[in-house]
């Protein structure tokens, strides 16, 4: 709890985890993480957003957690998805559960954050994916 590290958690009997968020403290529900997918087909616009963006992708494309070494380039800059994370105060916990778009170049877009500006398109035809949460 007075730890200077900005996340922490501590099991306690019972199957009880409490963990801290920076100024948090939080029970950590035991709830089943909702399952991701996403959609894709034929774009008739070009839509960037956190959750809808138009890409030309290579290859097969999936979702994937995060990986060491993972980078983006958004409007800012081009950062590495952990100092991303970090900046963005998204808890240790919930990192893994983010989804990674990417086919065989690389990453398309993290979902809730956007695609990754060296991928996106300003010419049709391509493709618009779409995160999608199923619980």
């Amino acid at each position: 709890v007075f730890s200077e590290n900005p996340s922490a958690r501590a099991n306690f009997p019972g199957g009880i985890t409490i963990s801290r968020v920076y100024n948090t403290l939080d029970v950590i529900s035991q709830a089943p993480r909702p399952e991701l997918h996403f959609s894709c087909s034929e774009a008739d616009a070009l839509v960037n957003t956190a959750e809808v963006f138009t890409v030309v992708p290579v290859g097969e494309i999936y979702i994937r957690p995060r990986q060491t070494g993972d980078t983006i380039r958004l409007p800012g800059g081009t950062k590495s998805i952990k100092k991303l994370f970090i900046d963005r105060k998204i808890p240790a916990s919930e990192r893994n559960h983010i989804p990674i778009l990417v086919d065989s170049l690389g990453i398309l877009a993290v979902g809730g954050i956007g695609i990754n500006l060296q991928r996106s398109t300003t010419e049709l035809p391509a493709w618009q994916i779409r995160f999608i949460e199923n619980i």
